[in-house]
């Protein structure tokens, strides 16, 4: 299986982050589950802080 280069990917809009990161949960892998919760709990934070200005 080859490696995939994340570089190649545009990233998830943070409600596609959310349902991947409750995907990987229920598949079990805890790592990456948090990962675009955190992912997704920051794309949210900055866009409500350019909201607010």
């Amino acid at each position: 299986m080859s490696q995939e280069n994340p570089e190649d990917f545009s990233p998830p809009n943070p409600q596609d982050a959310l349902d991947l990161s409750l995907m990987y949960l229920f598949h079990g892998d805890k790592e990456r589950a948090l990962k675009y919760m955190l992912y997704a709990q920051k794309q949210l934070e900055e866009s409500n802080s350019q909201n607010d200005v």
